[in-house]
């Protein structure tokens, strides 16, 4: 199958692919939360697939500028590796989705990533359907309500989209 990612799949990226993507990810972090005006701290990183994993690798390493995570149908393949980067406060609520059926990520990877986040402490909302690798409009429904709790909009009352 060919497609874009952040590293080679499956399990073949090295420590420089990894050091490479997080490199122009900080670099494009930094334009957007620029450009955008936001306060550090109060954006929240979303990622699917490969980019579910390195919301797991960037965001959680960088709770100053990310006020929550968003992983869907992602894991993180070694823990032990973003063991050490961790802060010592792990305030970051994290929303998990990922599909029973999903042929690209397996459950099993999945579920280790969700000890991981538990042994560690973090704030985890995880949760499992009957989906593949995708994301059905029934993750969004859990989602959307979700992130308006995770990091309260700075406005009264918004417009729901759900």
């Amino acid at each position: 199958m060919i497609g874009y990612g952040w590293h080679p799949p499956r399990g073949q990226a090295t420590d420089e692919d990894y050091a490479e993507a997080e490199g122009l990810l900080d670099d494009f972090f930094a334009e957007v939360l620029k450009e955008f005006g936001a306060d550090d701290g109060r954006a929240m990183l979303l990622g699917f697939s490969q980019g579910g994993g390195m919301t797991y690798r960037m965001g959680l390493a960088r709770p100053d500028k990310f006020a929550a995570l968003i992983a869907l149908s992602a894991s993180l393949p070694d823990p032990e590796i973003l063991r050490p980067r961790l802060p010592n406060h792990r305030n970051q609520p994290v929303f998990v989705a990922h599909g029973a059926y999903d042929q690209m990520v397996s459950m099993d990877s999945a579920r280790r990533t969700r000890e991981f986040l538990n042994e560690e402490g973090y704030t985890l909302s995880y949760n499992e359907y009957n989906m593949g690798h995708e994301i059905p409009v029934e993750v969004l429904r859990d989602m959307v309500p979700w992130m308006e709790t995770a990091v309260p909009p700075l406005v009264a009352e918004t417009d729901r989209i759900f």
